[in-house]
């Protein structure tokens, strides 16, 4: 199974995953249309993270990837707290601040195994994964397949 066919994203360059979330933000920053009458007006939803915000945010983790990367440094990219952060975060993106992280990581993993004849050892690594046990557990979770095993069925298309 490759990871095009179990990913909400489509086959496209390192960084899509981010342009799709930040084509996605002002889409989600819309307010409901308001309570016809007779209606209990809903709560003030949480506003979606402004797209400049979410660019500063894609921006920071993009410069720290192979680094560590957490929920206030992340935060503190976009000028607001945690809370506020990881709230409006999920709102824009439709997903949690981590899902994102750990799926750029997976993105840069695979372009990396597909281009490079790095060990596995060394692309974890170089993504921000600790051990390799970790990296394959990861990838295996949102790919469907062991990174050696998408390495070779891509190197194999791509011939």
């Amino acid at each position: 199974m490759s990871f095009q066919s179990v990913s909400p994203f489509d086959d496209c360059p390192d960084g899509c995953l981010a342009a799709k979330i930040l084509a996605r933000a002002p889409a989600a920053s819309r307010r409901p249309d308001p309570p016809e009458s007779g209606e209990a007006a809903p709560q003030r939803p949480m506003a979606a993270l402004p797209k400049w915000r979410m660019r500063r945010v894609v921006a920071y983790v993009e410069d720290n990837l192979g680094g560590r990367v957490s929920l206030a440094g992340m935060a503190s990219a976009a000028g607001l707290s945690r809370m506020h952060f990881a709230a409006q975060f999920r709102r824009a993106a439709g997903l949690r601040p981590h899902d994102f992280l750990l799926r750029r990581r997976i993105e840069r993993a695979q372009s990396m195994l597909r281009d490079t004849q790095a060990p596995l050892v060394d692309v974890a690594l170089a993504v921000g994964f600790q051990t390799q046990p970790h990296f394959t557990t990861a990838f295996r979770r949102l790919v469907g397949e062991t990174p050696h095993r998408w390495r070779c069925a891509n190197r194999r298309a791509a011939r």
